[in-house]
């Protein structure tokens, strides 16, 4: 399976149930924990999902917009890490 493919059935498993384990995701998914880990890598990079204290959750459209703005927008005034959003200091503004 590409991993593109991956990537979206596992985002559309996790959309049906955010609570299930990695082991029957990753055989719902028809994958290995490691390809699973790819993936969720990949799905966290891309602001769709985040991973965080040993679970996963879907994010909103409103957090993948601030986080959008924050990573690409230069002169944006606040970053999000970790879920929370902190006003960068003048000098943290590329």
């Amino acid at each position: 399976m590409k991993e593109e493919e991956l990537d979206w059935t596992v985002y559309h498993l996790l959309m049906a149930d955010e609570t299930r384990s990695g082991g029957d995701l990753a055989a719902a998914a028809g994958c290995t924990i490691e390809d699973l880990d790819r993936s969720l890598h990949r799905l966290e990079n891309a602001m769709l999902i985040e991973c965080r204290g040993g679970g996963v959750r879907i994010l909103p459209l409103q957090d993948i917009i601030l986080k959008s703005q924050s990573r690409y927008d230069q002169g944006c005034p606040f970053e999000v890490e970790g879920g929370v959003i902190r006003m960068k200091r003048p000098g943290d503004r590329h």
